[in-house]
């Protein structure tokens, strides 16, 4: 595809050794970071997204978009986006028909309310309503996912996949860089005079 990238997160198997204050070196250890195995209809940069950890998708050095639909749902109805990219969160926010764009940091909020089992397909549908009828403005936070809860809630260390079968969600596409997803450029375009 033309003017298109696509993650490439390139997880494998590294070799890492830790030299200690007195110069001694610890037996070096392999560690396999490879995404578990997908089924071969699944395409390998949706595989490597769903493996990744939600709160460093934010971290990464290029932008990511998710474009994500509500399981059972027909393309691109019940589209909802989840994006990194500043350029690609203002376009998609300012569309005639908006998609409920949430950022990386969203995310990491929707993450922590699912490990704590206050994330579900409802939670997400008020967030979705909310991000549409307030608007951009508007932002997840850990304090509103997780709702009016005392205690102390870390993170769990679940995966962008675990986290979206929480949620009722199937990712449908990834996009690397401010460009737009494919559907939403072509929504954007529909919509210009």
């Amino acid at each position: 595809m033309p003017n298109r990238r696509h993650a490439q997160l390139q997880l494998s198997t590294v070799t890492a050794a830790v030299r200690w204050q007195d110069d001694r070196v610890s037996p070096e250890v392999a560690l396999n970071t490879s995404p578990p195995l997908a089924p071969a209809s699944v395409r390998r940069d949706i595989a490597e997204a769903l493996s990744f950890c939600p709160r460093l998708l934010s971290g990464l050095p290029a932008p990511v978009t998710l474009v994500c639909g509500r399981d059972g749902s027909a393309w691109p109805t019940g589209a909802i986006v989840i994006t990194t990219s500043a350029i690609a969160y203002a376009a998609l926010t300012s569309m005639p028909m908006p998609w409920p764009t949430f950022t990386g940091t969203e995310l990491a909020a929707m993450a922590l309310a699912v490990e704590h089992d206050r994330g579900t397909p409802a939670a997400l549908a008020e967030w979705c309503d909310s991000k549409l009828s307030i608007g951009s403005a508007w932002r997840l936070t850990a304090v509103h996912a997780l709702g009016p809860v005392a205690g102390r809630f870390d993170p769990r260390g679940w995966s962008i996949g675990r986290v979206f079968r929480a949620l009722g969600l199937e990712l449908r596409d990834v996009v690397v860089g401010d460009e737009m997803p494919l559907v939403a450029a072509g929504e954007v375009a529909r919509d210009v005079p």
